[in-house]
């Protein structure tokens, strides 16, 4: 039995939001309208709606809307749109560190409200506009999604399904601990990885080498092949010197390898964390992370 075709409103533009609407065109939705209150380039950021209604009492005349704004900029997004909502309505927001608390002022003049969040970051590359607009990045995804009982949840886990996702019910006061977790596994490894690129790179401007990139080059298949092993073995193990507990090593490393304090206090910190993790531990990593820094005078600030 296929699901009834809907007429989709978006509220706000951010995120996975361009995506969403191609997947939800190409499964047969009607996008009807997008409204953005901080956006005046809707229509180029949205080509695959064009014709599509900008005015936000358009979204009345919508089945489904679909808040995508910033986790911050959520309840803010509720209150505004609150006048526009009508009796037969469906509303979700995309933000993942919400449940459906935030609409509860929707709640009583809506048919239902869900909580919906695509774990996809980021949703392809962005465009010269900066907008993700991937859809395909979504096919075979997980999605968070938080919803009453019954009518609301089946209709979240349908809407999902039919998006070439999966569902993961998550209870509202648990949505915090998932998107920490995503957090940290994605913007907190940017970091990471970045710092380690600019480590690298610079070794290589001090020792003559005529361009930038030389990190890149040396961590992309090393950090591609590391990430698939951790997420593939929870007992995962690798031969770094602090699971071979080379506190000495790791003193080296820090002291003579890393110019920037902020990025050794960011090694420091991740040392110890390993150390803890690591089957054996390591006590005397712990507690040099733990002392103080013997930071070099010339050291970065």
């Amino acid at each position: 039995m296929t699901a009834p075709r809907l007429r989709v409103g978006f509220f706000g533009t951010d995120g996975p939001a361009a995506g969403l609407a191609e997947r939800l065109i190409g499964v047969g939705h009607r996008v009807v309208a997008v409204v953005d209150p901080r956006c005046s380039d809707i229509r180029f950021r949205f080509p695959a709606v064009d014709g599509a209604a900008m005015e936000i009492s358009a979204l009345r005349r919508c089945d489904l809307v679909l808040i995508g704004v910033s986790d911050e900029e959520l309840r803010g997004a509720v209150a505004e749109l609150a006048p526009y909502v009508s009796r037969g309505q469906m509303i979700a927001h995309l933000c993942v560190s919400e449940g459906v608390r935030p609409l509860a002022p929707l709640a009583a003049d809506v048919a239902l409200v869900m909580a919906l969040h695509p774990c996809v970051y980021p949703v392809g590359s962005p465009d010269k506009a900066g907008v993700l607009r991937d859809a395909d990045a979504m096919e075979g995804v997980p999605w968070l999604i938080t919803a009453d009982p019954g009518p609301p949840e089946g209709v979240a886990e349908v809407l999902v399904a039919e998006l070439g996702g999966w569902p993961v019910p998550v209870p509202d006061n648990e949505r915090p601990a998932f998107a920490a977790g995503l957090q940290h596994a994605t913007e907190h490894l940017m970091t990471v990885v970045d710092d380690a690129c600019s480590m690298i790179d610079a070794a290589y401007f001090r020792s003559g080498g005529p361009q930038d990139g030389i990190g890149r080059a040396l961590l992309r298949q090393t950090s591609r092949r590391m990430l698939e092993v951790v997420l593939a073995d929870p007992e995962h193990s690798v031969l770094g010197p602090v699971y071979r507990a080379a506190a000495d090593t790791v003193r080296l490393q820090h002291d003579l390898g890393i110019p920037d304090s902020a990025t050794a206090r960011s090694y420091r910190d991740l040392a110890r964390r390993t150390a803890e993790l690591t089957p054996f531990g390591d006590i005397d990593i712990e507690l040099w992370a733990d002392g103080p820094t013997g930071a070099d005078p010339e050291r970065e600030e």
